[in-house]
């Protein structure tokens, strides 16, 4: 767990804790670089240890990089913080887009939705679906799905895994 204003690999200044999922926690950050807020996205240590593991996520990222739409919260890069004088204790991260907004499933917890606002979302949900057709599998649509402020849906995640396996044959390179 890191603290507000920590560094990570040198160039991410942890902001705030956002979440913990299943693959890791989520930070808001700032990329000293670039000059932007990010999402910083770690892996849990026992994903880390595992060089399959992280093989599969340099993997899903840049298939995740490689869809550009509107709708689907684009990552910027991984990378791996070590801490200083600890080489043990190597954690490996990805950075993504950071979308300030309202999960769609807490928004359908506030109430029924007007047709209009319904069919705009389920319009906007299916397009972010069809540009990653053929890359992705997306399951609990509404966990991983957040309105901006423009009122735009954004998918925050898109479960890759079942495009790697056939990326990586594709790319022997990895």
């Amino acid at each position: 767990t890191f603290g507000p204003r920590q560094m990570i690999a040198g160039r991410y200044r942890i902001e705030r804790f956002l979440g913990r999922g299943g693959m890791g926690e989520v930070y808001a950050a700032f990329d000293t670089v670039l000059g932007e807020h990010v999402a910083l996205k770690t892996v849990l240590s026992t994903t880390s240890d595992n060089p399959s593991a992280i093989k599969r996520l340099f993997s899903e990222a840049r298939l995740a990089r490689r869809i550009n739409h509107p709708n689907i919260c684009r990552v910027h890069d991984v990378g791996v913080h070590e801490e200083a004088g600890r080489i043990d204790e190597r954690l490996h991260f990805l950075t993504m887009e950071f979308i300030e907004g309202k999960r769609l499933a807490q928004l359908l917890r506030s109430g029924p939705l007007d047709i209009e606002l319904g069919c705009n979302i389920a319009q906007q949900v299916l397009l972010g679906l069809v540009a990653g057709l053929g890359l992705v599998l997306v399951r609990d649509q509404l966990a991983n799905t957040i309105r901006d402020p423009e009122e735009i849906e954004r998918y925050l995640h898109l479960d890759l895994l079942a495009a790697v396996p056939r990326y990586e044959e594709e790319h022997d390179s990895l």
